[in-house]
């Protein structure tokens, strides 16, 4: 397994003629089939001694599941299938024992990846207990529910189309995190980016939607929490997802429409020069969505939110 690692090292050589060779290695590796090059992956995501050469390996391991033979066959089916067990298994161990963040981050994308894979054909129970552990995990394990969100994100529209008799329990998690004000605020960012994923996904099914319509307040209330704080990335990730649901999913401000009104206008309407002109014209944009969907004249909105740089609204998503 230690060529494995030479090879991940060959890749990352400032040297083009070492680079060009990795490369011809791994796709000949890869046009061999079978399970040795994703196993010799998984050894070297697992075992390597650096974050650089776990990181690589985590992506290519990814790359490779994901590539089709000429016949459009998945890689995916072409290993066997005590392979396909082993790599399943030790992708959920690390995603807990990964202890560099970025490594994580990277392994959760490859792991969201199989679990599509896997479950193409099957409910992966194993997977959702350990989802549900992550996003549960208690303070400080604020990677783990960080791991656990982002996974959730990544799957959300097979949440949304496949696993509807769940939605209470991923609400009551997602509620857990977002309504957590000791949680660092990237933490309930990635809360709102999960639900935001899953809302989107559910837009031709909004009896299921309303599951998540308590939800909306919270987020909400994320926005604000991270304009106060002054934290600009956070509150233009989390108002990107409410643009994005009132693009699709408008009708699920209604419970909270005046609500939802007063505090993006709020943030809107700050002159104050604390409030970054992006983010206060995506809350227009927002305001002036949920506000057409239920039939209130846009010029009113403008009339009443309006600010000199309305005139040159542009989107700029975060």
């Amino acid at each position: 397994m230690a060529d494995f690692e030479n090879l991940l090292r060959a890749f990352l050589s400032p040297v083009n003629d070492v680079r060009r060779s990795a490369v011809q290695a791994l796709e000949t590796a890869q046009a061999a089939g079978g399970d040795a090059l994703p196993i010799g992956l998984l050894f070297a995501l697992r075992s390597s001694a650096t974050p650089d050469l776990r990181t690589l390996a985590a992506v290519l391991l990814r790359k490779v599941i994901n590539a089709e033979d000429a016949a459009k066959v998945a890689q995916w089916t072409r290993i066997p299938e005590a392979s396909r067990a082993i790599i399943c298994t030790q992708l959920l161990l690390a995603v807990k024992e990964e202890p560099t963040d970025l490594v994580r981050r990277r392994v959760c994308d490859t792991l969201a990846e199989v679990a599509l894979q896997v479950m193409a054909d099957a409910p992966w129970a194993e997977l959702w207990l350990t989802v549900h552990g992550l996003v549960s995990a208690p303070p400080p394990a604020y990677s783990m529910q960080e791991a656990g969100l982002l996974l959730c994100e990544m799957l959300g529209r097979y949440i949304a189309n496949s696993m509807t008799e769940h939605l209470s329990s991923f609400r009551a998690l997602f509620h857990q995190r977002l309504s957590d004000a000791a949680a660092p605020l990237r933490i309930r960012a990635a809360a709102v980016r999960s639900v935001g994923a899953i809302l989107v996904s559910l837009s031709s099914r909004h009896t299921a939607a309303d599951e998540f319509v308590s939800l909306i307040p919270d987020v909400i209330r994320c926005l604000l929490d991270a304009r106060a704080g002054r934290d600009g990335e956070n509150a233009m990730t989390i108002v990107g997802v409410l643009v994005d649901i009132a693009d699709e999913q408008a009708q699920l401000f209604k419970p909270c429409l005046g609500d939802a009104v007063r505090a993006l206008c709020g943030v809107a309407l700050d002159a104050s020069g604390g409030t970054d002109n992006d983010l206060r014209r995506l809350c227009f944009e927002v305001v002036l969505s949920i506000g057409g969907a239920w039939g209130c004249e846009r010029g009113r909105l403008r009339s009443r939110c309006a600010t000199p740089f309305m005139s040159s609204h542009r989107r700029k998503r975060p």
